[in-house]
């Protein structure tokens, strides 16, 4: 699974937690425009680093993900992903 690909999962993933999973949707509504881009978003950069986090101590493979270099160059890849997710 490439970054790129996770990354449009993610966001998918979390949109459809936060709209309409009980627990989540609930407390998600009633938020402000901009307190629910900031949670997406901040949901968006955990994702981003868990996966770093993960190729970095050799675990994403593991986890079917398709590990990024654990370097400057695997955290531009990432980068690239999370824009993508975002916008």
């Amino acid at each position: 699974m490439t970054p790129e690909l996770l990354a449009g999962i993610a966001a998918a993933v979390i949109s459809l937690l936060l709209e309409y999973a009980p627990g989540f949707s609930g407390w998600f509504r009633p938020l402000g425009e901009q307190a629910k881009k900031l949670i997406n978003l901040g949901l968006l950069v955990a994702v981003a680093l868990a996966v770093y986090g993960l190729s970095c101590a050799g675990l994403a493979g593991l986890l079917g993900l398709a590990p990024v270099a654990c370097d400057g160059s695997g955290a531009i890849v990432l980068l690239k992903a999370l824009f993508g997710a975002i916008f």
